[in-house]
């Protein structure tokens, strides 16, 4: 009586991402979502600088300093709601992880 031969590594690989693939899911939809709020902060910071290289003037300054305000209002968002989403991930996905 032959004994059955284990697993490849394809197969594991199969095997466990079908028990995870509710994990697997929710992690893409959250790494989605902190890249769709970090684009416009990125895109908006290129822009801005690009935008202030003409500016030089004293209105140019001020432009500067309100849009480094703006800045760093948007990076308080941004942190804000990245520690919601780790938050989020660690009690749905992170829980199902530690679990397994």
């Amino acid at each position: 009586m032959a004994l059955p031969s284990p697993p490849t590594a394809l197969q594991r690989t199969s095997q466990h991402l079908q028990r995870h693939s509710y994990n697997l899911g929710l992690s893409v939809v959250f790494a989605a979502l902190g890249v769709a709020i970090a684009l416009p902060t990125v895109t908006g910071a290129a822009t801005g600088i690009f935008w202030l290289l003409g500016e030089l003037s004293l209105a140019g300054w001020a432009r500067f300093w309100y849009l480094m305000a703006g800045l760093a209002v948007m990076m308080f968002l941004f942190s804000m709601v990245r520690k919601l989403l780790i938050a989020l991930w660690a009690v749905t996905v992170g829980r199902h992880w530690w679990e397994a």
